[in-house]
Order: structure tokens, then C-alpha cells, then sequence
């Protein structure tokens, strides 16, 4: 059996975080007596969903501290703002799939979002082009324009070269 180099928080140890780990476990640490005695705080059983199935610290009124900022909005406004969040300049547009756009509307809502996103290009509300793995989703004014074809180029009038 392996001796523990682990010094519990209360011995007087400023950083009860191990070299390795980049959290602190409450219950390996010694502090989830401290917090279950907090009154803003409390530490439920969440199983799987806490940090390696050990408890979950939440906030008073049972949302727990990562659903604190979630707030339900639309499917429209939802997509709507994931395109201005998650775009990174110069780009205009993100990648349904590469920005984590597709993963996310399926946590949020539980439905598909390739369905909603196609329904919303047909109403004209969003513009989507089709990319390797995904497709690109932009703004309507922020959409680029539709390159000129090449056949229009080939039949067309020559044009003149300095």
C-alpha cells in the first residue's frame, strides 16, 4: 500500500490541491463537513455527475452551480446567439459541428439540430453552407455572397486584362 503525500486542509496546508489534479474534491480534501454547515451551500449525492461520483456542491434553491447561468431561450434565439458567441474574427460564421454548436442545442433542448437549423435557412432567418463535416451557419448579413459560376464566366463576354 502506497503512503499518501496528501495533507488534509484543516493541518494547517495553504494549497490542499494535489500537484496533479486541477480540483479540489471536497471529501478528499476535509472540507465537506465545512460545507454542508455553510447555509448557502449544499452537498447532495448527484452519482455520476460530480467530480469521479462524489457530491455536487449546489447553490440554494437546488440548481447546482453549472445550471446557475442557463436560462431557457428560444430555438431561434439560441442559434441566433450562438452564431455571434462562438464565431472567431475575421470569420463570420461558426461550424455546426467543430464550434460544439451541434452538442450544445442537443443538451439544451433534446432535439436535432440539423432540422431546426434547415428550417430556419428556408425562412430565410439564417444562411447555411455546406463545408467538410458540418455546415457553416452565418447571419444573414454577415453571409458571404455566392461567387460568380464558372459557366457564367466561360460563356460570358471576355473581359479585358491590363
Amino acid at each position: 500500500m502506497r503512503a499518501s503525500n496528501w495533507t488534509p486542509a484543516f493541518a494547517g496546508e495553504k494549497n490542499i490541491r494535489k500537484a496533479w489534479f486541477l480540483g479540489v474534491h471536497p471529501a478528499e480534501a476535509g472540507i465537506q463537513d465545512d460545507l454542508k454547515k455553510m447555509k448557502s451551500m449544499s452537498v447532495r449525492e448527484c452519482g455520476r455527475a460530480g467530480l469521479r461520483g462524489g457530491p455536487e456542491i449546489s447553490l440554494k434553491g437546488g440548481k447546482s452551480m453549472s445550471e446557475e447561468g442557463t436560462a431557457k431561450v428560444s430555438e431561434d434565439e439560441f442559434i441566433f446567439r450562438a452564431i455571434k458567441r462562438l464565431r472567431k474574427p475575421p470569420y463570420k460564421g461558426i461550424h455546426s459541428v467543430y464550434s460544439g454548436f451541434n452538442q450544445a442545442f442537443k443538451e439544451h433542448f433534446g432535439k436535432n439540430p440539423v432540422e431546426v437549423t434547415q428550417k430556419l435557412a428556408a425562412e430565410g432567418k439564417i444562411v447555411t453552407r455546406p463545408v467538410k463535416g458540418g455546415v457553416m451557419l452565418y447571419l444573414p448579413e454577415d453571409a458571404p455572397s455566392a461567387p460568380k459560376s464558372v459557366l457564367g464566366k466561360i460563356l460570358g463576354p471576355e473581359e479585358e486584362t491590363p
